[in-house]
């Protein structure tokens, strides 16, 4: 079975760039906020350190990535003209 499924490469909806942007941001800063807590819990000593601190490492590479789009889908947004998000 082969999927030949191609990343999107435009936004679906208008703000979907800046929707990106934040999640993306929540999502570096709770990773941020894990790898401290676990730190503070755990220690160094504790084996359980590092396994938090992947996990904590997972979430702001996914949140490095949604900023990136967000970045890109908000420059795609502003050249073809589509308003901005009414708040």
């Amino acid at each position: 079975m082969t999927f030949t499924r191609r990343p999107r490469k435009v936004p679906t909806y208008r703000g979907e760039g800046r929707a990106l942007q934040l999640s993306g941001t929540a999502l570096i800063l709770v990773g941020v906020v894990l790898s401290l807590a676990a730190l503070v819990i755990f220690g160094f000593t504790s084996p359980l350190l590092y396994v938090f601190l992947a996990v904590a490492a997972v979430l702001g590479a996914v949140g490095l990535r949604r900023n990136y789009l967000g970045g890109v889908f908000t420059e795609i947004e502003g050249r073809l003209g589509l308003p901005a998000v009414e708040k």
